[in-house]
């Protein structure tokens, strides 16, 4: 059973392309929100595309992934995809923290400013303990992307 949760917030500037620029540099994330990503590791880009790996803390406990991130820049849009374990760029083979995890940040022009929508899906595997903390664990992903974000706005600032 998947968790999904989605976040849609406002920062009132006209300069589209550099709250993109700043929501695309992945591993600037760590100082952005240093007690919830502890480090994003770039481990090959190129114009449309990024494989980094991450280290988090949620609810006091670790996590960690390797995804790869499509950016449409025409489209303010990027996509991440957590890399499947048989994905030839996963850099290693041990275990990941999630079954799987995805989603998207959307960034758009809207009346006085700019929206930004932060998506994440994530599933741990185990669906009874999702059964158990879903709703535990879908309140705080959703604070976490209202906490990115409202950290990316202060960037903007």
């Amino acid at each position: 059973m998947a968790i999904t949760a989605t976040y849609t917030g406002f920062i009132p500037t006209e300069e589209i392309d550099r709250v993109f620029a700043i929501i695309r540099d992945m591993a600037a994330y760590p100082a952005i929100m240093p007690d919830d990503i502890e480090s994003v590791a770039i481990l090959a880009r190129d114009a449309e595309s990024t494989i980094s790996d991450w280290r988090a803390i949620v609810e006091d406990s670790p996590y960690w992934w390797v995804e790869r991130d499509l950016i449409m820049p025409d489209r303010h849009r990027l996509e991440f995809a957590m890399l499947a374990r048989d994905d030839p760029d996963r850099p290693n083979d041990l275990a990941y923290d999630f079954d799987d995890l995805r989603g998207f940040w959307q960034v758009a022009h809207v009346e006085s400013g700019v929206s930004v929508t932060l998506e994440m899906m994530i599933d741990q595997g185990i669906p009874e303990l999702e059964e158990l903390i879903g709703d535990t664990l879908k309140a705080s992903i959703l604070e976490f992307c209202q906490r990115l974000i409202e950290k990316i706005t202060a960037e903007v600032a």
